[in-house]
């Protein structure tokens, strides 16, 4: 009689022995139920012993790995998302936008007619918009775990807001799951969720590459003194002192870009974070100059103040597609006219 390998290990690991009317011992085997397992074990009588009695078995849950349980429902959800295509080992490049603080409202294609987002309005009209989506929590670095991990904000590693709280070393990511499914993966902006010397920096966490800003504090800042690429500090030359020479923004936006031109022909995974239009609201001058006089202006020592207009204008005005460097890749930028690339 053939008996399954749980019901073996049950009887063979979890005997009752109890001493029988001479003196000798008795093994009593348990017997599983055919509605438990679908088969039941064979009762084997010991010539010693004058009898088996025959003892119903209760069968403990087996424990849930739940990040194997992850790790399976991310695949599923990038395999689902890739189509029959992923299949075929045609796999599409994925590049996922992320513009922080940017409202829906701040877009053309959701009917605002102050702000110029030409590309991200023709993105909209040619591809799908989302009217009924929410984020994963209220603030920053929790909805930024859920986003990467899957997880609902109450079993999510990050749930404060402080910048300091790192993705545990068994987080699983979207990126580790792209990575294990062939594809190069990046990511060029705002991480929020681990800083230096934690488990929680991205290359830890899926991604082979990152350029930007680890802590969200250090993000607030677009004219900074140091920027990380993977795991060391990028010194920025020309913002030293109180120099604003090197606009953060740009930086990372033609990071991303000689990232795409790398890897073009290469599965590829591309999160785009993007600081802009959060605080800090400054942008460089000429992006100022569309809006000038547009606006009411109060009074201000300094600046005019009208930069979240023109942070939120860079991403509509430079989003766009790409035709040139093989297969077809969406991104969004700042400022791309003055680097040489439309």
């Amino acid at each position: 009689m053939r008996v399954g390998l749980t019901a073996l290990r049950a009887v063979l690991h979890n005997p009752r022995v109890l001493p029988n009317k001479k003196g000798g011992r008795t093994t009593k085997l348990r017997k599983l139920r055919e509605q438990e397992l679908g088969s039941t074990v064979p009762i084997l009588k010991n010539s010693r012993d004058s009898y088996v009695e025959e003892v119903p078995l209760t069968l403990k849950p087996t424990p849930v790995n739940l990040k194997r349980v992850i790790q399976l429902a991310l695949y599923s959800w990038v395999m689902v998302s890739l189509g029959p295509t992923a299949l075929a080992n045609n796999r599409p490049n994925i590049i996922f936008i992320l513009a922080d603080d940017l409202g829906y409202g701040h877009l053309g294609s959701y009917g605002q007619k102050k702000i110029r987002t030409p590309h991200l309005d023709r993105m909209a009209s040619e591809g799908v918009r989302f009217t009924q989506v929410y984020a994963g929590n209220t603030v920053c670095a929790p909805s930024r775990c859920v986003l990467m991990t899957g997880h609902h904000g109450g079993h999510s590693s990050v749930r404060a807001n402080s910048g300091a709280v790192p993705l545990l070393g068994d987080d699983v990511t979207v990126a580790s799951v792209l990575k294990r499914a062939g594809y190069v993966t990046g990511i060029f902006g705002k991480w929020g969720l681990g800083d230096a010397r934690t488990t929680g920096i991205p290359n830890q966490q899926g991604f082979d590459e990152f350029y930007g800003y680890l802590h969200q504090v250090h993000a607030h800042f677009y004219y900074p003194h140091f920027l990380w690429k993977d795991d060391r500090k990028v010194f920025l030359t020309g913002n030293r002192e109180d120099w604003r020479k090197q606009y953060s923004h740009d930086l990372i936006a033609e990071a991303a870009l000689d990232f795409v031109r790398r890897y073009k022909n290469k599965p590829f995974f591309l999160y785009l974070p993007f600081t802009i239009p959060h605080s800090e609201h400054l942008v460089p001058r000429d992006s100022l100059e569309e809006y000038q006089g547009k606006f009411p202006e109060i009074p201000f020592t300094s600046e005019p103040r009208n930069p979240l207009c023109a942070s939120a204008n860079s991403q509509g005005r430079d989003g766009g597609h790409d035709h040139s460097n093989g297969p077809q890749c969406w991104f969004c930028t700042s400022s791309l006219e003055r680097v040489g690339h439309r």
